[in-house]
């Protein structure tokens, strides 16, 4: 058998969303940053206010809240969610 040689390469995991296409009626009741459509939101600690606020608008596009809504109704609709 041969010597087994490693490398340096580091692989990095980071978890992420797919941004969807946020139509703006109504708007979310929070700040929710600018971001392309379909491009990747990387979640970790250096998320700012706005970046956290576009992923709950991600989660709450997915769930059905009768506008108009605000913080609390989408929060409370999102823990009603089966997991």
């Amino acid at each position: 058998m041969g010597d087994i040689e490693f490398n340096s390469a580091v692989i990095t995991m980071q978890a992420v969303i797919e941004v969807p296409a946020l139509t703006n009626d109504p708007a979310p009741p929070w700040p929710v940053a600018q971001t392309a459509p379909w491009s990747w939101l990387p979640l970790n600690a250096a998320c700012t206010d706005e970046k956290i606020g576009l992923f709950v608008a991600a989660l709450a596009a997915r769930i059905e809240v009768p506008p108009p809504s605000d913080r609390d109704e989408v929060v409370d609709a999102l823990l009603a969610e089966e997991p």
